[in-house]
């Protein structure tokens, strides 16, 4: 059986068979969240949609009980944030989760490794326009093989026998 209460701002509850499945929750400036429990099959238990007063999806995050899996931030400026929290390695570095920066356009352009206590312990970004971190031109396409090669002054034998 399902049941659905509701609060005189917007927000509700749904729960079905006596468990809860899904909670909205309205705030004083009209952003609101809505969150889903008891989801199978995937490698996170729960979600937590947020949006602006507006009804723009600004976040999402996925947990396991109380443990982040995952989050999602879509920013002003067109660009997303997507924060793993999974343990690992980065140049050596131990980190609790990071962070893959992608522009507005959707070129990855960063990422950040994080400790437990969210401290950056590493990062590296990404040049989009093929140019290196001074902003040097790139080096120039290599001219098109033959044999032997323009302006080589060795020969093989392999072809002359």
């Amino acid at each position: 059986m399902a049941a659905e209460t509701f609060a005189a701002n917007g927000g509700y509850a749904i729960s079905v068979g006596g468990v809860l499945t899904q909670v909205k929750t309205v705030v004083a400036n009209g952003a609101y969240d809505v969150a889903y429990f008891g989801v199978i099959g995937q490698a996170f238990m729960s979600y937590d949609v947020f949006y602006s007063a507006a009804g723009q999806k600004t976040s999402e995050t996925w947990s396991n009980d109380s443990v982040l899996y995952r989050s999602e931030t879509w920013n002003a400026d067109g660009s997303t944030d997507i924060r793993y929290y999974a343990t690992g390695s980065f140049a050596g570095l131990s980190y609790a989760s990071y962070d893959v920066h992608t522009t507005a356009s959707a070129l990855h352009d960063a990422t950040t490794y994080y400790d437990a206590n969210g401290d950056v312990v590493a990062s590296e970004t990404f040049h989009v326009s093929g140019r290196g971190a001074d902003c040097s031109a790139p080096p120039p396409p290599m001219p098109a093989c033959g044999f032997p090669a323009p302006g080589s002054c060795r020969k093989s034998d392999a072809t002359n026998r």
